[in-house]
């Protein structure tokens, strides 16, 4: 199953019914999937949250989240409730973060707004100990999963030091490389995910393969001029899948 909008490529990479691994027949499950793609093409335009004396609340995602609820096993809202990071410890201090919310916070607004049955994917960046992480959380019944991007792309992701160090490149903030495991299980399958530039590393997919079921491939192509490259990560998703 692939679903890829234009400029957001959210693709779900399955390895059931006709693929390069098909499953027993005893084995195949069905799992109903939700994406939620606003309409507008900047993320400056979504509706965020904040939290409030330690409630975090955001009631026009809120209204959306608990009607695809309804009817799905999986919801992807491939964004995050938070315009800037959520974080778990002691609050950062990021110089030009517009906002933050505790991830405690968020997982109990999901905890009251959602079914227990139904599970969310978030797309965040978690600031944690004095480190960025880019991450899809999953969330269900206020407890959090999580994968955390493990292949980093340069100058997107990170500047290196040494770079920083002869003025040679500068970057707002760097990404620390997540390490391989962070999964769910919804409805029996194994989800895991590949993050924006990860979806075209070649030896990342066939691995995350092995180990799950179902891949949730997220990306923003929408600061690249047309369209070239969004059919480009639809291509890639089409190809591992």
């Amino acid at each position: 199953m692939l679903i890829a909008p234009a400029l957001l490529c959210a693709a779900l990479l399955a390895w059931y019914g006709v693929t390069r691994n098909p499953m027993p027949e005893q084995d195949v499950r069905s799992l109903s999937v939700t994406i939620l793609q606003p309409a507008p093409a900047s993320v400056r335009e979504l509706s965020y949250g904040r939290e409030a004396n330690g409630v975090f609340s955001a009631p026009e995602l809120e209204e959306v989240l608990v009607e695809a609820a309804e009817s799905a096993d999986l919801v992807i809202y491939p964004f995050s409730p938070v315009e800037g990071v959520v974080y778990r410890g002691d609050p950062p201090v990021i110089s030009g973060i517009p906002d933050m919310a505790r991830v405690e916070a968020v997982g109990a607004w999901l905890a009251r707004a959602v079914p227990a049955s139904t599970t969310v994917i978030l797309w965040n960046t978690l600031a944690e100990r004095g480190k960025l992480y880019d991450e899809y959380a999953f969330w269900r019944g206020g407890e959090k999963a999580a994968y955390q991007k493990q292949k980093l792309y340069l100058f997107s992701d990170y500047v290196p030091l040494w770079m920083r160090n002869l003025g040679l490149a500068r970057g707002s903030f760097d990404i620390t490389a997540g390490v391989q495991g962070g999964s769910a299980t919804v409805q029996g399958v194994g989800v895991s995910g590949l993050i924006c530039s990860e979806l075209h590393n070649r030896t990342l997919a066939p691995e995350e393969e092995e180990r799950v079921g179902l891949l949730v491939a997220v990306g923003d192509d929408s600061f690249f001029p047309g369209s070239l490259v969004a059919h480009f990560s639809l291509a890639a998703a089409q190809y591992y899948a």
